[in-house]
């Protein structure tokens, strides 16, 4: 389903996970192709079917603690004239967290995310989407925990830097949108 065909269905609001732009080799920063995969999140957005510009739309960004998640949403927050939201249970496992409490902390995320989703009012002229920048080991144990119509071969598609899925929220249940061609 593209945007366009889950705006037919009043399918709103609009998920977006991400992960990050390619980071550093060392520290928490962006390499200088991190940095421009940033510059083009826009235009990776408008892939979707999403109209530029988009300050029309009401976006949330979220972003992990780390700097790497905040600089490949800089660009696009920018754009939008939008503050970033610094969440923290969007940042990856730590060394001490156990992995049941890992994917809590994920899970409570999700379940927080269906909670917006649930008050958000679908319409045409104003699309409520949450944009979410993470780390891979969040995302794989994300798209595990998502109520959506994935399968399990969606669910296991790789996670390389600058990887983004969207999914549009309906009855309880997300659905993965795709990318429409010549955008």
């Amino acid at each position: 389903m593209t945007i366009k065909e889950s705006s037919k269905n009043s399918a709103f609001p609009i998920l977006i996970l991400m992960r990050h732009a390619s980071r550093a080799i060392d520290g928490d920063r962006l390499s200088l192709e991190g940095h421009a995969q940033a510059e083009r999140l826009a235009e990776k957005i408008a892939e979707f079917g999403f109209v530029r510009p988009f300050p029309q739309l009401r976006v949330l960004l979220h972003s992990s603690p780390k700097r790497r998640t905040q600089a490949t949403l800089r660009a696009l927050a920018d754009e939008c004239k939008i503050k970033i939201q610094i969440e923290k249970p969007l940042d990856e496992r730590t060394g001490s967290e156990s992995a049941a409490a890992f994917e809590l902390r994920v899970k409570e995320y999700l379940d927080q995310c269906a909670a917006w989703a649930d008050r958000a009012v679908p319409s045409e002229e104003d699309h409520r989407v949450l944009l979410a920048c993470s780390h891979l080991d969040w995302l794989e144990a994300a798209v595990l925990l998502l109520k959506s119509d994935e399968n399990d071969f969606e669910r296991c598609e790789p996670w390389p830097p600058m990887t983004i899925r969207a999914y549009s929220y309906k009855s309880g249940v997300w659905h993965r949108l795709q990318a429409v061609e010549n955008s």
